[in-house]
This record gives structure tokens, C-alpha cells and sequence, in this order.
């Protein structure tokens, strides 16, 4: 079975942190199970970062590009599908993945924007695994109701039971 993350994230690109953790978590990914894609959105900033970055690591890069093509990216991604508004992409997105990767600009929930809308839809449809990367690196866990954050090899519980921070 081919294990799916999806990516949302700024159009103005990760931060250092930000790309160093999601490198990390693909990483963790690619060791632990056979064949894995990537799902992003095409526009510029993190889905091209991270398309970019998985494209090396050889992983199956989707593209779920949008109908508005003033921000798009054009990453040359294995998988093509037809275009669609954002808001639907985004949802297809999450609705094919087994971990939403989240990498926002702010650190803080947003009531607007793609990124955040994207992250709700996904704690509302209770995708079980939601990892929002903070600029300096930090990986918020969302697990069902729970949620832990975990920097450095160091995990804290934030709700819930102890949880190790890692995929499940």
C-alpha cells in the first residue's frame, strides 16, 4: 500500500527550520514504508519546495494544481490531475493523504488563508496524523484530539495521552 502525505503551506516558502523538519519527516517516512507520494498543490513557496525535495529523494510527486495559474509553480510532478478552484484541490488533497504536513507563515491559527483552511478541513474530517511545522522547526502533533509538540528529539504532551511525536 502506498503511504500519502499531503502538503500545505506559504506561498512565501519555509523557513530554514521549517525545511530542515520536513526534510525529517519525509525522511522518517521513506524508511518506514515501501512506496510513498507526495501530494501538494502546486503553487509557489512550500508545495514546490517540498515537491522539489521529494522529487530527490524519489519519491511519487501529485500534482492537484489549481484553476488560478497566477501563483503556480509548474513542478514537472509524475502524477497530473485536472485543475480545480483551491479550496477543492485543497480538500482533494487531504482527502487522499495519510499525513497533512501544515508549514505556515504564522505560527498562529489564521481565520484566512489556504494553509489554515486546509489544516481545519483536515482536523475536521479527523485525518488521523497533522503535523504543522512552526518557523523555527517545532512539529505540532495532531493526532485525533490530541495534540504534542515535539522539537529536538524532545517531545512535550500538550493533551492527551504521552505520544512519542513520531508517525505513526
Amino acid at each position: 500500500m502506498t503511504f500519502k502525505i499531503g502538503i500545505t503551506g506559504t506561498r512565501s516558502g519555509a523557513s530554514d527550520g521549517q525545511l530542515a523538519s520536513l526534510g525529517h519527516l519525509m525522511g522518517s517516512v521513506i524508511v518506514r514504508e515501501p512506496t510513498v507520494e507526495l501530494h501538494h498543490g502546486d503553487c509557489v513557496g512550500v508545495d514546490i519546495q517540498a515537491a522539489v525535495i521529494a522529487s530527490r529523494v524519489g519519491i511519487h510527486t501529485v500534482c492537484h494544481p489549481p484553476v488560478d495559474e497566477s501563483l503556480r509553480a509548474h513542478h514537472n510532478s509524475d502524477t497530473i490531475l485536472p485543475q480545480l478552484n483551491h479550496f477543492a484541490r485543497n480538500r482533494n488533497i487531504v482527502d487522499a493523504c495519510n499525513l497533512l504536513i501544515v508549514i505556515p507563515y504564522q505560527d498562529e491559527w489564521q481565520p484566512r488563508g489556504g494553509t489554515w483552511y486546509t489544516h481545519d478541513y483536515a482536523v475536521k474530517k479527523n485525518l488521523s496524523d497533522v503535523a504543522t511545522i512552526e518557523q523555527s522547526g517545532m512539529i505540532r502533533w495532531h493526532f485525533g484530539l490530541e495534540w504534542h509538540e515535539r522539537t529536538a528529539g524532545k517531545t512535550q504532551q500538550a493533551a492527551g495521552e504521552n505520544g512519542s511525536g513520531d508517525i505513526k
